[in-house]
């Protein structure tokens, strides 16, 4: 790097002062934020217009707007600072040995990876920290998880993609508990005609790809009436409320295995039926720098 470049490059504490202002519209909102003056945000923006010869913001009496370049530039800055900030939790972890960090829903944590926790700690060796990021809604329905190595998620399989592999396909078939199942036997041995009559417990939440009630219908035959619904947050929660008795469970496999093992949940079909997405565990950037995260895909890929 020649020095003429260097005296090019903005300073930390610039760009900090030109994110936040651009972020909040004003000066002012953006020296609360950072604990400091208006006059020291607006000196460090105005060295950075200097350093680079471009003027960022319009200023006015209501606040800052930024300029056409100026949106490129935060685009650049925002894009810069978050890779700074991973940069520093990938060195944080490195130093404190070696790591694998996995993105996925509370579900997937809950249902499929900690039943078989110790098989993946088995695979990557006693030394190493597995750290499970989980949260609430579908990663599809967030941003992306730098600090992850492996995201999992339903999606359509990409053959040609080598940073991917399917943990599982969708399989599925209704589940109750065995006392919904008595109580309601005489339909449940009936055609599904006449499922009108029971109670089907469904996910709030929009749906991201994975097959629906509609869906298992439109192979199984539709009820004559429109069946009760009840909705529920998670899948985790629908798969509780089944096995409470409170009505029947799509049951993806994998997904319901625990429950049946345990007797909790029965299936009312002889065989699942099988759609077309996938549960893909897929390699971050961070992952395709760890090489731990191969290993780590090698355990989703043999999941089944």
């Amino acid at each position: 790097m020649t020095e003429k470049t260097r005296d090019r490059l903005p300073l930390t504490s610039e760009l900090i002062a030109f994110e936040c202002a651009a972020r909040l519209g004003n000066v002012t909102r953006a020296a609360r934020e950072l604990q400091t003056s208006p006059s020291a945000v607006s000196r460090h923006i105005a060295g950075l217009e200097r350093r680079l010869s471009v003027r960022l913001f319009e200023r006015s009496s209501k606040g800052v707007q930024l300029t056409e370049p100026g949106r490129r530039y935060q685009e650049a800055v925002v894009a810069a600072l978050n890779s700074l900030k991973v940069g520093g939790e990938e060195a944080a972890e490195l130093s404190a040995g070696p790591s694998l960090v996995i993105a996925c829903s509370h579900d997937a944590s809950h249902l499929i990876i900690m039943p078989r926790y110790a098989a993946l700690e088995k695979l990557l060796g006693p030394e190493t920290r597995v750290r499970l990021l989980t949260f609430q809604r579908h990663l599809h329905e967030l941003a992306p998880v730098q600090v992850a190595d492996i995201v999992l998620g339903w999606q359509p399989l990409d053959a040609t993609r080598k940073d991917r592999v399917v943990a599982i396909g969708e399989e599925i078939q209704p589940v109750c508990s065995p006392a919904y199942a008595d109580a309601h036997r005489r339909t449940l041995q009936g055609p599904v005609s006449g499922w009108g009559r029971l109670k089907l417990l469904d996910v709030q939440r929009p749906n991201m790809g994975w097959a629906t009630w509609q869906d298992w219908f439109a192979v199984a035959g539709h009820p004559d009436t429109a069946p009760q619904f009840e909705d529920h947050d998670t899948y985790t929660q629908i798969l509780e409320a089944a096995a409470a008795g409170r009505g029947v469970a799509l049951g993806w496999k994998y997904f319901i295995e625990g429950h049946l093992d345990r007797g909790v949940l029965v299936p009312l079909c002889g065989e699942y039926v099988r759609f077309g997405a996938c549960y893909v565990a897929t390699l971050t950037a961070k992952g395709r720098r760890n090489p731990l995260a191969r290993k780590g895909l090698s355990f989703f890929e043999h999941l089944a």
